[in-house]
Formats: C-alpha cells, sequence, structure tokens
C-alpha cells in the first residue's frame, strides 16, 4: 500500500527494502496522522442572477472558469 501510495513500484520498495535488511535490522518509528481536513465550502453569489457552491479545492478551477465566463457575458 505504502508504494502504491507514493507511485513506486512494488519491486523497487522490495528491493530498497531487501538492501536496507543487509545493512542493519529493521527500525521502526511511532507515526502520529492528523485527522480528515475539515469540509471547506465557498459559496460564490453574483447578485440574482447566479450562485456557485465549492465544496473542494478541485472545484477552484471550475469555480475560476464560471466566474470568465459569466464576466464575459454581462461585460460591456
Amino acid at each position: 500500500m505504502f508504494a502504491r501510495q507514493h507511485g513506486i513500484s512494488y519491486t523497487t520498495f522490495c528491493g530498497w527494502r531487501h538492501r536496507q535488511a543487509k545493512t542493519k535490522p529493521p527500525a521502526f518509528v511511532e507515526v502520529e496522522l492528523s485527522g480528515p481536513a475539515a469540509a471547506v465550502e465557498l459559496l460564490i453569489e453574483v447578485g440574482t442572477h447566479a450562485r456557485l457552491r465549492i465544496s473542494s479545492a478541485g472545484q477552484v478551477e471550475l469555480a475560476a472558469r464560471f466566474l470568465h465566463h459569466f464576466n464575459a457575458l454581462t461585460s460591456c
């Protein structure tokens, strides 16, 4: 799972572990993981004409395109 999460092939990961085991015994370190990030929501309202609700960072580009398009429609 570690190799997949970090984009390392499983064979490479096993090779690293094998070489590490030859030089010194494996050491384990306790790691404390923080909890999941709090949910964030952004609501963009343009007068009474339009509303856009964003609930993840992945939607920021969508919001930028929306505002750009809306601005083009309303500009003189």
